[in-house]
């Protein structure tokens, strides 16, 4: 694995570049950072996908953000980090993003080219939900973490108490502004103007997205969508992980690989 900060953005690359397959590259969800895809991403390189995994400005690395920007940060203003590393690898790449991050990546989406699209249980836009999260958040502070038990039920409910408490450290404050988001689908997003190849995953036992309101999203994108029983939200370190990596993997080649 290597690291490289681009304009204040850290970034983890493993792979090396080829011609025939678009660069890989992972967004992570609110609270969390690049370490959400420290399964996936080698299982990807070692396909010989090139993988790029960013952390979000306030988190793991990458620059802060000053005050009041942090607290007031959209799940939006996160196209600005997956622009500047796009840009960074010099040719559109496959976005896989992941619960706020999922959401990000569609934003980006609808008005920049991408070779394909991968949301995995996304936070999805206004107009796909039917109720809101009655999640507490305060707006004028930064969003902590909730404790352990809570956590691991909403975050990573299908991995190891070892790996329960060691991905509990490596959770972060997050935007309030986000979190609001987040939980009572408020950002607009225009998918008519989504013009790459998409494919979701749903999780069946997902506290925080309901499995509905991805298929919905995915209806609208005219896009497969994969429910995965028995999966909670934490889609890329649950139990079960490689199987969705290899569902990813095998759509993926579908599009770029197999039919040359």
């Amino acid at each position: 694995m290597r690291k490289s900060k681009i304009n204040g953005v850290l970034v983890e690359f493993e792979g090396e570049p080829n011609t025939r397959m678009p660069p890989l590259l992972f967004v992570h969800g609110g609270a969390h950072g690049s370490w959400t895809w420290g399964k996936m991403m080698p299982w990807f390189a070692a396909r010989g996908w090139a993988c790029a995994a960013m952390n979000w400005y306030g988190h793991h690395g990458s620059d802060p953000l000053p005050d009041p920007e942090r607290i007031t940060r959209s799940i939006t203003d996160v196209t600005r980090e997956i622009g500047i590393v796009a840009a960074h690898l010099g040719r559109a790449p496959v976005l896989i993003g992941h619960s706020m991050g999922g959401l990000a990546c569609l934003a980006y989406a609808a008005r920049s080219d991408l070779a394909a699209l991968v949301l995995l249980a996304p936070v999805v836009p206004a107009g796909f939900a039917k109720a809101p999260l009655e999640l507490p958040v305060d707006l004028s502070v930064m969003w902590n973490p909730p404790p352990p038990p809570i956590a691991r039920q909403l975050f990573f409910s299908g991995v190891s108490d070892e790996e329960a408490s060691r991905y509990q450290q490596l959770l972060c404050p997050e935007s309030p502004a986000a979190v609001w988001e987040a939980t009572r689908w408020t950002v607009v997003v225009d998918v008519s103007t989504v013009r790459t190849p998409c494919y979701l995953m749903t999780a069946e036992n997902d506290p925080l997205v309901p499995a509905s309101y991805v298929q919905a999203l995915a209806d609208a994108l005219a896009a497969p969508c994969v429910s995965l029983p028995g999966q909670g939200h934490g889609i890329p370190l649950d139990r079960g992980w490689d199987k969705v990596a290899a569902e990813i993997d095998g759509w993926l080649r579908s599009k770029f690989v197999n039919h040359v």
